[in-house]
């Protein structure tokens, strides 16, 4: 697939010209079409709400199931990417099993669910780079260790997504990261969101990050947890369509 940066503006509204010409005859592959033009032009609302219409029309369709994954991922709707998986599995090839395999880790990775993800590299070996491994059996280790759960990880997720949502940056998301680390202080569990942002945003999205964990009084009498949301600029995104 094409970058975005290879293709001009014009050149975009003509394809979406042509698949909007191709969903009267062919209407999945028009959406599937409509979708990718929309993912290209950074719109990943409308992306998913197209890829979402071609899944109504072919719901065990492989293809659909992993752009639509794709396209939620990048508007910050990470649960309800996860969701997709075991249909998206279930639909698609063995010959293109590894690439859903890896999103599917990038989707638990954003979750943290260190269990799904070293279940799916021994299902699928190499799925994960060893490093990956090495970190996610740490991850996997380390949360067992500190007694924090899978639930409240997602928790705090929710608070960070509501927070993107709040600032209209949920569409901004390029990628998400967890890591822990051990201080004098204590244990440091670090949960990273990769935006597409001016620096001057900074402040004021952790600021409302802030006062939703707040809100959940999920900080007041944490001792082995800290959480943190990093966001810096990076146009690169992971998972393009296919």
């Amino acid at each position: 697939v094409a970058s975005s940066q290879s293709i001009s503006e014009f050149q975009l509204h003509r394809f979406a010209r042509q698949a909007e010409k191709l969903k009267v005859a062919q209407p999945k592959m028009g959406y599937c079409a409509l979708g990718i033009i929309a993912g290209l032009q950074g719109n990943h609302d409308l992306c998913t709400r197209y890829f979402s219409l071609a899944l109504r029309i072919a719901p065990n369709d492989g293809y659909i199931l992993y752009n639509y994954a794709v396209s939620l991922l990048a508007l910050g709707a990470i649960s309800e990417a996860a969701d997709q998986l075991e249909p998206l599995m279930e639909n698609t090839p063995d010959s293109e099993k590894k690439e859903a395999a890896e999103l599917a880790v990038q989707i638990y990775w954003c979750l943290s669910d260190m269990e799904s993800i070293l279940d799916m590299d021994q299902r699928f070996p190499e799925t994960l780079s060893q490093q990956r491994l090495v970190e996610a059996n740490a991850l996997h280790t380390f949360m067992q260790k500190e007694n924090i759960s899978d639930t409240e990880i997602k928790r705090v997720n929710k608070a960070i997504q509501d927070t993107l949502v709040a600032t209209g940056k949920a569409g901004a998301l390029h990628s998400s990261d967890i890591k822990f680390y051990e201080t004098e202080e204590g244990n440091i569990l670090s949960i990273q969101q990769i935006l597409d942002c001016d620096l001057d945003e900074v402040v004021d999205l952790n600021i409302k990050l802030s006062e939703n964990l707040a809100a959940m009084e999920y900080l007041s009498g944490s001792q082995t947890c800290l959480v943190s949301a990093s966001f810096s600029k990076n146009s690169n995104c992971s998972h393009p369509a296919r």
